[in-house]
């Protein structure tokens, strides 16, 4: 028997082998086309989208960009599996969730800041979270904390270059964890191969130094900047934002010669968002499938733990980082990033082979 598709928009919900999920599908202005016919219908101020996917297939084969849009985001929800493209080399995601290491050179990061003292010290600690099982070492110079202030070009380039330089001429896979296309640029030539860049683009530069470099490229969603992003946050619907930003901001990577292959998309747990805002994103995960991108997720430490666990200070949120970390994997995610290396490749492994039964 064929399978059942119901496809619902505003909430937008696909309901599969009796199995709901949610995916976003924000490109089908226009879907009310008559090309659909008997397979739409009204349920109050609900469309929705429903029949054998074989009809619906057919039915978006001649409904113009509305029914393409259909088409693109179920393939990209279906799609559970990608291969990551950059330097030359490539990973596969999807059947083992990633884990990217955080190695901060900063003095006033949340957790860790000041916990490596020179350039050395960070080189030993990024050795071993790679030894652990670290796929990734994301190396970050400024702190990007809640009232955080921004760093000088000058002074970011001083802390991460020795850092970058040495791990790159290890085999270490890096990531420079920047907004700037010039310390990006740096970092691409002292041998990172992946750019963090938690303002999705923010530099206008930063798309052609990533597409010069073929390195790979997350693109994050923060609601503000660093200084003022939790004064105060608010949102209508914030995984349609969230869902729209990132989308746009992978097009224009791609528009500006970034390889689709080369790029992840994170929705920014902690970044403009409320403690409530946090744990539905991680609820939702899946609906970010859609857009056809690896999806990266940071939960590792943050304040909506803390806040859950009675106040906790970040020194003391291992074990919620390690609940949030393994429903990242249940609920989706492609790669996490986080302090804790080997607990949460623990905890990682155990979430696939779940997902996986």
């Amino acid at each position: 028997m064929e399978t059942e598709l119901v496809l619902r928009l505003n909430p937008r919900v696909i309901q599969a082998n009796r199995e709901w999920v949610s995916v976003a599908l924000h490109r089908l202005a226009g879907v009310e086309s008559s090309a659909f016919g008997r397979l739409l219908h009204s349920n109050g101020s609900v469309q929705i989208l429903a029949g054998p996917r074989r009809e619906i297939e057919q039915a978006c084969s001649t409904a113009g960009p509305a029914g393409a849009a259909v088409l693109q985001a179920l393939e990209g929800f279906e799609k559970s599996a990608h291969t990551l493209r950059f330097a030359g080399r490539s990973i596969a995601m999807g059947r083992q969730t990633l884990v990217m290491g955080v190695l901060n050179a900063t003095p006033d990061s949340f957790y860790d800041g000041g916990a490596v003292r020179t350039a050395d010290e960070a080189v030993q600690k990024g050795l071993r979270m790679t030894e652990l099982g670290a796929a990734v070492i994301d190396v970050g110079g400024e702190s990007t904390r809640p009232g955080s202030d921004p760093v000088p070009a000058e002074e970011e380039l001083r802390r991460v270059l020795p850092i970058v330089r040495a791990l790159a001429s290890r085999g270490v896979v890096v990531s420079i964890d920047t907004s700037k296309a010039c310390v990006a640029r740096a970092a691409i030539d002292a041998g990172a191969q992946w750019v963090n860049d938690v303002t999705a683009l923010g530099d206008p530069e930063m798309a052609e130094v990533v597409a010069q470099g073929k390195t790979a490229l997350v693109l994050m969603h923060i609601r503000g900047i660093p200084k003022s992003m939790q004064k105060n946050p608010v949102y209508d619907d914030i995984m349609e934002e969230i869902t729209r930003y990132l989308r746009e901001r992978a097009l224009r990577a791609v528009r500006q010669g970034v390889d689709r292959e080369s790029i992840l998309i994170d929705p920014g747990i902690g970044f403009g968002k409320r403690f409530e805002d946090n744990f539905a994103i991680l609820k939702r995960l899946a609906e970010f499938r859609s857009l056809g991108f690896p999806v990266l997720v940071g939960p590792s430490r943050k304040q909506f733990i803390g806040a859950t666990l009675d106040g906790r200070p970040p020194a003391e949120r291992l074990h919620g980082t390690l609940g949030a970390v393994a429903a990242c994997v249940l609920n989706g995610a492609h790669a996490v990033r986080v302090h804790d290396v080997a607990e949460s490749i623990d905890a990682a492994r155990v979430a696939d082979r779940i997902k996986s039964t």
